[in-house]
């Protein structure tokens, strides 16, 4: 994690990446909890604590009881996922009518990523997808890399590590502060352009397919990749 005074040193984990240690979903939670916990102790019972995150795929994993039911699946699997969810249903319906019964029964996205941080009062506010140059840690992840490849002179792990250590204990204050200003200044470009569409262009856009959208296409997909 990055604020405005520099890297949360108490709560960066670097850890070697291969077939067995590698970023995924449960990784990432295991790394909320402690850091949430730790923020948590840290500013004590009353503070208002927010983590920012993007989109990855191992950000967003959902709830079991929050996840939708896939088209792949077989009837027998969507009875059952109806079931679990307390739906009522005709056994006689077809797959694809069980499907759209589901659709309408879905539970409201719960991550447990949030789950987790919430154990201590933490929030967790989720950049808009695509969106890659809002995230401080971005700005930050690239100077490391570019610090690392300079450095890295003789093409060791452990080098690696340390050299990691050494820029994030450099990254001071300002170095902090140019980051948010950076993410500031993006945001507020978008936030013009927005005004602009709603304000200029929209009134003179006609759109005659809304009626074609299927809203429950999206509930085939239970991760949103960021992307970035």
């Amino acid at each position: 994690m990055i604020n405005e005074t520099g890297f949360h040193k108490d709560t960066v984990d670097i850890f070697t990446s291969d077939v067995d240690h590698s970023m995924n979903s449960a990784r990432f939670i295991e790394w909320i909890g402690f850091a949430a916990s730790h923020l948590r102790l840290y500013h004590g019972l009353t503070a208002r604590i927010a983590i920012i995150i993007d989109n990855a795929a191992w950000h967003n994993e959902l709830t079991e009881e929050s996840k939708p039911p896939k088209r792949s699946w077989r009837k027998e699997q969507i009875q059952q996922w109806l079931t679990e969810h307390k739906v009522t249903f005709d056994p006689k319906l077809t797959k694809a009518e069980l499907l759209e019964t589901a659709f309408h029964h879905v539970p409201p996205k719960q991550y447990k990523t949030n789950v987790a941080a919430m154990e201590y009062d933490v929030e967790i506010v989720r950049l808009p997808i695509k969106y890659c140059v809002l995230n401080l840690i971005e700005l930050a992840w690239a100077q490391l890399k570019g610090y690392v490849r300079t450095n890295n002179t003789l093409f060791r792990l452990t080098d690696i590590h340390s050299l990691s250590q050494e820029y994030m204990a450099a990254v001071d204050e300002d170095t902090s502060v140019r980051f948010i200003e950076h993410a500031q200044k993006a945001e507020e470009t978008f936030r013009k352009a927005d005004n602009f569409m709603e304000e200029e262009m929209e009134p003179n856009l006609v759109d005659d397919d809304d009626e074609d959208i299927d809203p429950d296409v999206y509930l085939d997909s239970t991760d949103d990749d960021d992307g970035c």
